[in-house]
């Protein structure tokens, strides 16, 4: 629906993790992609190495109204989510009072 209402073609590809993939096209000038998707530690490494573009939050919107700790330098986080953990009273007798 996007292409169809701005006429922007999106091409989509798969990214394997390989950061020096990327690093080689952005040494080469040859970058056919603007947008990859990314663990955090890949962010944190790539904006260190200088091989992914810092973010210019003026023409996005302020930090602080990002989830807390989302939007770093060279990237915004993009999944939340959670998990729960049960137990089984018929194992357990107590109750777990913490999870470490």
């Amino acid at each position: 629906p996007f292409s169809k209402e701005t006429g922007v073609k999106i091409l989509e590809q798969e990214y394997l993790g390989d950061l020096g993939k990327v690093k080689a096209m952005v040494d080469t000038g040859n970058v056919p992609i603007d947008l990859v998707t990314v663990e955090t530690a890949t962010v944190l490494q790539g904006c260190d190495a200088g091989i992914l573009e810092r973010l210019d939050y003026s023409k996005i919107g302020p930090r602080d109204k990002f989830i807390e700790g989302s939007a770093l330098d060279c990237g915004v986080g993009l999944d939340a989510y959670g998990d729960i953990l049960a137990y089984d009273p018929t194992v357990l007798k107590d109750a777990p009072t913490s999870v470490l």
